[in-house]
């Protein structure tokens, strides 16, 4: 499915999201799986904590799904073909982890402007409403940006634990099945604990369309990043310290 059809066009204008978009095979999909692992076995500390923002800077497993040809149809479906990945995100809940992500919109924390960003969640593992699946909160965008509380928990995998009240959790959307997930970052969303113990991995990828002003920003931006991905890179190049 290379580009989004009419009918996907529209329920995600109307709902704010719309999912799922067949991306890998599941046989594509355990190679990548397994692949991360084993990033995770020789260069642990590449993909963990603060790390695990814009990894497609510095490992080529992620750079290649962020330049994935899929992916990128999907995108420009909806905010047409000058793209830019504005930045990565991976979330890693492992099996022991009571960790959740409470009620909150995007746009919020993202820093830029004007909010027609569009977010691809791609699951790496099976997504059940078990061990944790994302909850949308379908047509929310139409009212903007909303109240966060920052409320810190101790469970809660966002930094601040910032959290928008009174959802009407009776009318949200469970998605489940391991798909490509577009969303629009003023919808709200939330991802509930694990009761399986079973491992859950996905990559998220923010894209906007790009404009003069736009890539200034987005520079200044990268080249912090740039640093930070340097330091990582060869961090992770240097050999262990001999051993006494």
């Amino acid at each position: 499915m290379p580009a989004l059809s009419p009918e996907q066009i529209s329920f995600y204008n109307e709902n704010g999201y719309v999912a799922p978009i067949d991306i890998f095979t599941p046989e594509e999909a355990a190679e990548l799986r397994a692949e991360l692992e084993a990033l995770e076995a020789s260069h642990p500390d590449a993909v963990a904590g603060r790390n695990r923002n814009n990894v497609h800077y510095v490992t080529p497993l992620f750079d290649r799904i962020a330049h994935n040809p899929k992916i990128l149809d999907a995108v420009e479906s909806l905010i047409g073909s000058n793209i830019l990945v504005g930045g990565t995100t991976l979330f890693v809940k492992e099996p022991e982890q009571k960790g959740f992500i409470s009620w909150h919109q995007d746009a919020r924390y993202i820093g830029l402007e004007p909010f027609n960003w569009v977010t691809a969640w791609l699951a790496l593992s099976d997504v059940t409403t078990e061990n944790g699946c994302m909850y949308m909160w379908e047509g929310s965008h139409h009212a903007g940006q909303r109240d966060h509380v920052d409320t810190y928990g101790k469970d809660n995998l966002l930094t601040r634990g910032q959290t928008v009240m009174d959802v009407p959790e009776d009318i949200t959307v469970p998605i489940e099945l391991p798909p490509v997930n577009c969303r629009c970052i003023t919808l709200g969303w939330f991802m509930g604990q694990d009761i399986t113990h079973q491992n859950i991995a996905a990559l998220v990828l923010r894209s906007n369309p790009i404009s003069g002003l736009m890539w200034i920003l987005f520079m200044e931006k990268f080249m912090s990043n740039r640093r930070a991905a340097l330091t990582r890179i060869n961090t992770m190049n240097t050999p262990p310290a001999p051993q006494d």
